[in-house]
């Protein structure tokens, strides 16, 4: 559970563009790619899917 706390700490700092230097090394040391590409592949589809639905909303 801690390591997927970490992934989703890791993808959601990316984002935003806020992890520091320190703590993105950290992360490529400590934790596998395959996850971290997966988690932010799935939180794209959400954020576009949020953005378009968004939009559906406010444009008639």
């Amino acid at each position: 559970m801690n390591r997927f706390i970490a992934i989703l700490q890791s993808v959601f700092a990316g984002f935003l563009g806020v992890q520091s230097e320190q703590k993105r090394k950290q992360d490529f040391q400590e934790l596998s790619p395959l996850p971290i590409i997966i988690t932010a592949l799935i939180a794209l589809i959400l954020f576009i899917g949020l953005i378009y639905g968004f939009v559906q909303l406010v444009v008639p």
